[in-house]
This record gives C-alpha cells, structure tokens and sequence, in this order.
C-alpha cells in the first residue's frame, strides 16, 4: 500500500507531465527564437533597414544590431 494518497499521486504525475510539455515547449521555442534570427538577418541582407526590422518587431535597433552580429541577450 502507498503511503500516498490517490490525489497526491495524481499530482505527482500532473507535475511530471507538466515538466515533460515544459521541456517539449522549450525546445520549440529555441527553434522559433533562432527561425527569427535568421529572418531577422534575412531582411536586413535584403536591405530592409535595421531601424525598420526594429519598428516591425517593437524591439531596439541596438538588439537588432546585436543579432545580427551574434551577440547573446545579456
């Protein structure tokens, strides 16, 4: 017999689960992040300005800069 209850054993699972789609969710999102680095480098190769690609994402022309130079996100 457990020394947990049927509840506590439920959420025991929901917590792994949860942890299971957290890592699954992660990873799309690490191969989004770097779909839109490259996009991001794309269009200013095309002669899309950075202050432009900067306007369109709502982010600085400064961390434009820094993607497309390869800079980490301090």
């Amino acid at each position: 017999m457990s020394k947990y209850s049927p509840e506590a054993i439920t959420t025991l699972l929901a917590i792994k689960e949860c942890g299971a789609r957290l890592k699954e969710t992660q990873k799309e999102l690490e191969v989004l992040q770097a779909q839109r680095i490259e996009l991001i480098k794309k269009a200013v190769d095309m002669g899309i300005s950075q202050s432009e690609v900067s306007r369109a994402l709502g982010i600085s022309r400064a961390r434009v800069n820094e993607i497309i130079l390869g800079k980490k996100k301090k």
